[in-house]
């Protein structure tokens, strides 16, 4: 078999120059592109961190953790913003917004000081998101119509019968090497190599697999809602509830939940952490609850019942009702010992096998009373 071929169309010509020319233009403007939109997403990420620590001064240096979130949640409505942090002097988590998991794969970080005269409060860090939709799109099209110029070349060169297929003389088989036949117990032998790669290549697989999450839930329950139903109107009702929560979404943000569902008589507040940190998402847990159960009890002179229970992962109970004022622990969390180094608890006899949470101890008790005092007066 041979190729002759003839004089090629004026059409096939033009595209195949047209080819040559995006394949040069794709190597000239793309990295000029990728240069252009990294210098101008560090400005952008420079430029958004510096202006946040100057409004975080002086939050940072009265320890206003309530107005350091409120100031990062409104970094976080920029374009293309994952994941705002603030850092103590001690490199200490203070406040934090965003997906940090997103951020860790996705992100480029930014990071600025918080200055007052010669005094360093903090540091405040923003990640963005990777420049990478303008050169992608641009990519994308260039191939589609570098694919389009070859369509119309090769449709050309068919329709002229450009390229001719010449079929040579059958060529003699005299002196053709013969392969060698392939025993049964050599082809079985090949099977049992293969099927003994497979669970190394299942084991690969495995150790790639991203870090497993351990869960904990806020249940806050409204123990007189259906009784405020029936005795305010609707419209007062919805106004109450929405204060309420925007109340939750607020303490939800300064504990770095993932997560708020509606349930028929209350909200469920999610928390996760790392397996190998399973106490961390029981006490944020408790902590926000806290706030909620203290901060709650009256929206626009209108009492709300409010109890909660910290339910772990692996829950096998249920309770349906909790008593006002009262914070429980499941029977899992109950057994937690960091989280009994942090908090006093004792079992309820009247319902077991929940514990009660009676008081935090230092100096997260203080802590937690700074905080309530911030939110308050935001609400």
């Amino acid at each position: 078999m041979s190729i002759r071929l003839k004089t090629f169309p004026p059409l096939s010509i033009f595209s195949m120059g047209a080819i040559l020319g995006a394949l040069l233009v794709t190597l000239m403007l793309v990295p000029r592109l990728i240069t252009s939109g990294e210098a101008n997403l560090s400005h952008y990420g420079n430029a958004l961190a510096t202006m946040a620590a100057h409004q975080a001064v002086d939050a940072s240096f009265n320890h206003d953790l309530v107005q350091l979130q409120v100031i990062l949640r409104d970094v976080m409505e920029n374009p293309n913003t994952l994941l705002a942090t603030i850092h103590d002097v001690e490199n200490n988590l203070l406040v934090q917004a965003g997906n940090h998991h997103q951020a860790g794969e996705n992100g480029l970080t930014y990071t600025a000081p918080i200055v007052l005269h010669d005094s360093i409060a903090g540091y405040l860090t923003v990640t963005l998101k990777k420049y990478q939709d303008a050169t992608r799109s641009v990519l994308m099209f260039l191939s589609l119509f570098i694919a389009a110029l070859t369509a119309v070349a090769a449709w050309s060169l068919y329709e002229s019968r450009a390229i001719e297929w010449v079929s040579s003389p059958p060529q003699k088989h005299a002196n053709r090497p013969t392969k060698p036949k392939q025993s049964v117990s050599e082809n079985n032998e090949q099977v049992t190599e293969q099927d003994e790669q497979v669970p190394d290549e299942r084991d690969a697989a495995l150790d790639a697999a991203p870090e497993e999450m351990v869960q904990a839930y806020a249940f806050i329950q409204v123990a007189n809602l259906q009784r405020l139903t029936q005795q305010l109107n609707a419209s007062t009702l919805n106004n109450t509830l929405a204060k309420l929560e925007t109340m939750l979404g607020d303490v939800l943000a300064l504990y770095g939940g993932s997560g708020l569902e509606r349930e028929e008589d209350g909200y469920s507040l999610i928390f996760e952490a790392p397996s190998t940190d399973p106490h961390e998402p029981l006490f944020r847990a408790a902590c926000s609850a806290h706030l909620v159960i203290e901060m709650a009890k009256t929206i626009d002179k209108i009492p709300l019942q409010i109890g909660a229970c910290i339910n772990a992962e692996d829950d096998e109970y249920s309770l349906s009702h909790i008593p006002a004022g009262e914070l429980l622990l499941n029977s899992t969390a109950a057994k937690n010992t960091v989280l009994a180094q942090r908090l006093k608890h004792s079992l309820m006899d009247e319902l077991a096998p929940f514990h009660g949470v009676e008081q935090f101890l230092q100096p997260y008790q203080s802590l937690l009373a700074n905080q309530l005092n911030q939110l308050v007066k935001l609400h």
